[in-house]
């Protein structure tokens, strides 16, 4: 991105910053709280966060909880303790790997998907939200990539206005990250509240992926969704170029 930036050549999606952002999740985090959005508890653990012992971070968060870099995507480097065994040996094994861990607090509820378009006139627009009903005890790598892991059902069958709140928290997720083109949020539905996860600036596009999945619920076909993605990176760089 940021070549093509440097060459001025326009392409789909996000910028280097908005790309930067979102792909780390405690920064995303400080800015979805900032914006008044709600996310699990967290706690961060590192040489910068002395306060944050094994136990502490066990009686803060309880099990389960999720254990992740930050900058990891794929729900790679991340595992699910159960105990503070687990939560102690998961905190060494990423150590390696990340100066900062993230450990956030597993929240037990309905989980689910959203797209959000920027079409070619610079309007933005959500996708019908997809529900995620993993098969295995979370939405991991396996769950993510192999058939039949994990069901995906769009339209989802909730009501409408539960399914507007969706929609309005993951435009306001890809606005506050600063994304354009395209980008899909995660999120968990609990008693009553929508917990933000994380967005993802280049979620995955192939036919069976969610958010061509959910451009086809609405009505859209596959080459039209691309054609939306290049026209908007068209407008981007015209409306760039004028200001």
């Amino acid at each position: 991105q940021g070549f093509l930036d440097s060459l001025d050549i326009p392409y789909t999606g996000s910028g280097v910053m908005a790309s930067a952002v979102a792909m780390d999740k405690i920064i995303s985090k400080y800015i979805y709280i900032q914006s008044g959005l709600t996310v699990p508890p967290y706690s961060i653990f590192g040489q910068n966060h002395p306060q944050n012992t094994v136990n502490e971070l066990s009686r803060k968060h309880g099990f389960p909880c999720f254990v992740k870099c930050p900058q990891s995507g794929s729900s790679r480097l991340m595992g699910k303790a159960d105990s503070s065994d687990q939560l102690e040996e998961l905190l060494a094994e990423l150590q390696p790997h990340a100066s900062e861990i993230l450990v956030e607090s597993a929240i037990k509820g309905i989980e689910f998907s959203c797209g959000v378009l920027e079409n070619a006139d610079g309007t933005i627009t959500s996708l019908p939200p997809i529900e995620i009903r993993p098969r295995s005890t979370f939405f991991d790598y396996t769950a993510k990539y192999t058939d039949g892991a994990s069901e995906e059902i769009v339209p989802a069958p909730y009501p409408e206005e539960l399914l507007k709140r969706i929609g309005d928290i993951a435009i306001k997720s890809h606005q506050v990250l600063g994304c354009s083109g395209f980008s899909r949020t995660d999120m968990i539905y609990c008693n009553n509240e929508l917990y933000v996860l994380e967005t993802n600036t280049l979620p995955g596009l192939t036919r069976n992926s969610l958010l061509p999945k959910a451009y086809k619920a609405a009505g859209g076909t596959y080459t039209s969704l691309l054609d939306t993605f290049i026209e908007s990176a068209l407008h981007k760089k015209i409306y760039s170029s004028i200001i």
